[in-house]
């Protein structure tokens, strides 16, 4: 529009409507002047003039239409806007102009504090019908290219596309009230958690404390079993070796049988008493650096009559020339004869391979293998012959007896001296087991030969 040396054009229209809206218009608005190069001080007084104006459209009329205008007057630049109502209209505007007016404590404040914020203010109302307010504020230039068409234009489409201040702010309380309910949920979790990680503690300290007292119960009763036993077994030795008198043909194998079953259960015993001890952790290791040869050589030596006996033969392979090694040579013996004697009870006939071996590469172990020709392992059951207590189901093993304890006590002791144990099987052709010991660095310990 032009009226003599004066052009407007309008650069906002916009509904006002509610309180929680006053934020998005705010927000167009601050665009406008920002796209038009506005001063940004001009701009804070404008803003603030009409939110205090919104706010009391808002208040009395509950909506109302809002114009903002970009305005030349010769070289002088100003922001024009119109905001009008439909509501009841105010009464004592006059008065509220020049300040007269008593309002309630609080109130009253918004029109007179727009005014004075403004270059130029007027204000009319007809009760029943309305109010417009009309001002201005000077800004001395602008961006006058931003008032361009196409400018304008587009302008107005990132004003369309612009998100609504107030859907924002209920997404984010939405968000935030999820956000609480997730933190609820989790607190409870937590909480959960704790009391079930409490009671795995509590369960773990009465699994520990009924471990320690399974423990101390088969130790104590290995000791009260191992004294009869002794007794059953020199008695049965006293009678074999005829000392109060001979036998008969029957009375002798009678006796003979009483010897292996007491035997076999001082066996047992033995193995309980050690498991208990391991599990204890009272098992003593006393390593020093020993001759693993000589080791094994006593070790094979004390099992050759077994191996005779069934017609089994037993060999002996080591290296010319092999480190000492460094472990408990009682626990090392006991290992080897618990492998022997499993080789011997379940290889029927054939033979059996003790054998030494110098570390591959750079590792600073020896192995000790046993391997026999015997019924073999099935590959379903390596995985557990190493547990307390089993025993092979379903297979030829069975009727070969035996209690299941040897290998699991001879897998703790090889690890408690810093090795490794394995097996290696098929069933029908076989087992190999192995440990290995640490060694001593190399100028350590003296070299043996055979």
């Amino acid at each position: 529009m032009m009226m003599g040396s004066l052009t407007e054009k309008k650069v906002l229209s916009l509904s006002i409507g509610k309180q929680s809206r006053l934020l998005t218009v705010r927000n167009k608005i601050r665009t406008v002047l920002d796209h038009l190069e506005i001063p940004r001080r001009e701009q804070n007084r404008l803003i603030i003039a009409l939110s205090e104006l919104m706010r009391n459209t808002i208040q009395y009329a509950k909506s109302g239409e809002m114009t903002l205008s970009a305005v030349q007057e010769g070289s002088t630049w100003s922001i024009a806007f119109v905001l009008s109502d439909k509501g009841p209209g105010i009464a004592h505007l006059d008065e509220i102009l020049q300040g007269a007016y008593r309002f309630a404590p609080g109130r009253g404040f918004g029109i007179a504090s727009a005014k004075r914020l403004l270059d130029e203010f007027e204000m009319q109302t007809v009760l029943g019908k309305g109010t417009q307010a009309c001002g201005r504020i000077e800004v001395g230039h602008l961006y006058a290219q931003g008032l361009d068409e196409g400018r304008m234009a587009r302008l107005h489409e990132t004003l369309a596309q612009q998100p609504d201040i107030e859907e924002l702010v209920t997404s984010l309380r939405e968000k935030e009230q999820l956000i609480e309910q997730l933190n609820n949920e989790l607190n409870v979790t937590n909480e959960g958690i704790i009391a079930l990680y409490r009671e795995i503690d509590e369960k773990n300290v009465e699994l520990s404390r009924a471990n320690q007292m399974k423990s101390s119960f088969l130790a104590s009763m290995s000791h009260e079993l191992r004294t009869p036993l002794n007794s059953i077994l020199a008695l049965s030795q006293i009678l074999l070796d005829r000392i109060d008198g001979d036998l008969s043909g029957e009375q002798e194998k009678q006796v003979t049988m009483i010897q292996d079953s007491g035997e076999r259960l001082l066996q047992l015993i033995n193995d309980i008493l050690d498991l208990s001890r391991i599990e204890a952790g009272k098992v003593r290791i006393e390593k020093m650096w020993i001759d693993l040869r000589k080791v094994a050589q006593e070790a094979i030596t004390s099992m050759e009559p077994l191996a005779k006996k069934k017609g089994l033969t037993l060999r002996f392979v080591a290296p010319d020339s092999l480190p000492q090694v460094f472990a408990d040579e009682a626990r090392v013996r006991q290992i080897l004869l618990n492998f022997l004697s499993n080789a011997v009870k379940f290889t029927p006939a054939g033979s059996i391979l003790v054998s030494l071996a110098l570390p591959v590469k750079e590792e600073r172990e020896i192995a000790v293998s046993v391997q026999d020709t015997g019924i073999g392992i099935a590959q379903k059951n390596l995985v557990y012959i190493f547990e307390p207590f089993h025993q092979i189901d379903n297979t030829p093993a069975r009727k070969y007896g035996g209690t299941g304890l040897g290998l699991s006590i001879s897998k703790q002791l090889v690890e408690l001296m810093g090795g490794r144990i394995w097996a290696n099987s098929s069933e029908g052709e076989g087992s190999t087991f192995t440990f290995t010991l640490p060694m001593a660095k190399t100028g350590v310990g003296a070299k043996f030969q055979e």
